[in-house]
């Protein structure tokens, strides 16, 4: 099918996902992986937060590059005290990133910061957002 065929709705949504699986393979995944281990670092986060689906795969790549110095938040976990990065990738609105910060809060996260592909998205609850790029020179942008 062509884009005509589908509409232009679906072929943006289309082209989205086939963005997001190119980051999420080797070797961009890795430049990805260290772009955020890099803004967790320059952050001081102690625990890393996957928004969304793909972020859970992004996550576990900074993880496994970071030899767990940055951990991801497992599902029991609670957040207090913890310094919190979220992690998104292309799908991620800003609507799931306002619930997680707001989890993230609720668990008592003293900071908590976001950081995905593409669009700065902004925010109510997050100290800041940073778009990340494969060639780990990350673009601040503050919510």
């Amino acid at each position: 099918m062509t884009g005509s065929e589908i509409g232009p709705l679906l072929a943006g949504v289309l082209a989205a996902q086939a963005r997001q699986d190119g980051a999420l393979r080797f070797p961009a995944i890795s430049g990805y992986a260290l772009s955020v281990a890099n803004l967790a670092r320059k952050l001081r986060a102690d625990v890393l937060w996957p928004v969304d689906r793909g972020a859970e795969r992004l996550a576990g790549a900074v993880e496994v590059l970071t030899r767990g110095d940055i951990p991801v938040r497992s599902w029991s976990s609670v957040a207090h005290g913890s310094r919190v990065l979220l992690v998104g990738t292309v799908g991620m609105s800003s609507v799931e990133l306002a619930q997680v910060s707001v989890w993230a809060r609720a668990g008592g996260a003293k900071a908590v910061h976001g950081c995905g592909f593409e669009a700065a998205l902004e925010c109510e609850g997050l100290d800041s957002f940073t778009v990340v790029t494969p060639d780990a020179a990350s673009v601040a942008r503050s919510a």
